[in-house]
């Protein structure tokens, strides 16, 4: 037997967890990695499927805030300045990640405005221009 927050639960084996949400017990493997410290993992307390929802508002407010930035800007070789079609050119070779996936995995706008100033922000066609090697 083992007591969790009060309750009897019958465990088959120590590789189980009750997620702090749902509520569910389930297998250690749906608990991610929270990090590894002298050689001992810790998992998240959350499972899966519950910290990816309890991450959504956070991204979103990010994503508001982020074309809210980005409506701001223009081509900076034709002048378009619709957002939608705004995209960060690399110039040098000092990139560390891609804007969008930036934006997709959850990153801190100022940590994706920093990645954004090193690039050239071009409208889709002057970027493909920019990428045209001929044939």
């Amino acid at each position: 037997m083992y007591k969790y927050l009060g309750e009897q639960l019958e465990l088959p084996n120590m590789e189980t967890r009750k997620c702090k949400i749902c509520g569910e017990l389930k297998d250690l493997s749906y608990f991610a990695l929270a990090g590894k410290v002298k050689g001992v993992e810790y998992r998240r307390h959350l499972c899966v499927p519950c910290y990816s929802i309890s991450k959504k508002p956070r991204k979103e407010k990010i994503k508001t805030e982020y074309i809210e930035w980005k409506k701001t800007l223009c081509c900076e070789k034709c002048g378009y300045n619709d957002y939608r079609a705004l995209q960060f050119h690399h110039c040098n070779n000092d990139k560390e990640h891609n804007v969008s996936d930036m934006l997709r995995t959850g990153h801190t706008l100022d940590k994706i405005k920093q990645e954004a100033l090193k690039c050239m922000v071009l409208c889709a066609n002057c970027h493909q221009i920019e990428h045209y090697h001929g044939v």
